[in-house]
Order: C-alpha cells, then structure tokens, then sequence
C-alpha cells in the first residue's frame, strides 16, 4: 500500500473522534509516524504530503499533530527487555 494513500484514509479518521480522547491520540501519533516515515524516504514537507493525498487539516488538527509529534520525540523511550526475559 502507498503511504500517502494510507494517509489519506487515516487523517479523516483522526476528526471524526473525540479531540483529547485515547483513540484520538492513537489516530493521530499514527499519521505522524506515517508522515514521518513518508518524509523519510521522500523529503517531502507535512504540507506537501497532505496536499498530495487530497486531504486538509484546520488550524486544530494541524496543531495537534504539531504537539503530539514535539511530545513524541521528546517523549519517553520504552526500554529495551533485558536479556534472558
């Protein structure tokens, strides 16, 4: 599957719940590591890959996509299982 093809289906989702909510959370970390990901391997901006998969974000989403991608990489790593666990 492409994956801004993915992205396209997955922003929708992401207005359609509850703002602040666990689901919303879960929806919209996984756009951001999905643009990411995109980013990655294209050099693509976060404008740019939302304008290719037809799809707009208000003033709100982008924001919060905008935070919660500052709180991800700030965030706090999982630690890796300890040998022989």
């Amino acid at each position: 599957m492409n994956f801004v093809d993915l992205i396209q289906g997955l922003l929708p989702l992401v207005s359609q719940v509850v703002p602040g909510t666990a689901d919303a959370t879960l929806l919209a970390t996984a756009a951001i590591n999905i643009i990411k990901l995109i980013q990655s391997q294209s050099n693509m901006t976060t404008d740019e890959i939302l304008q290719r998969a037809g799809t707009t974000l208000d003033e709100n989403e982008k924001m919060l996509i905008a935070d919660l991608a500052r709180l991800q990489d700030g965030g706090v790593k999982t630690p890796e299982p300890e040998p022989g666990l």
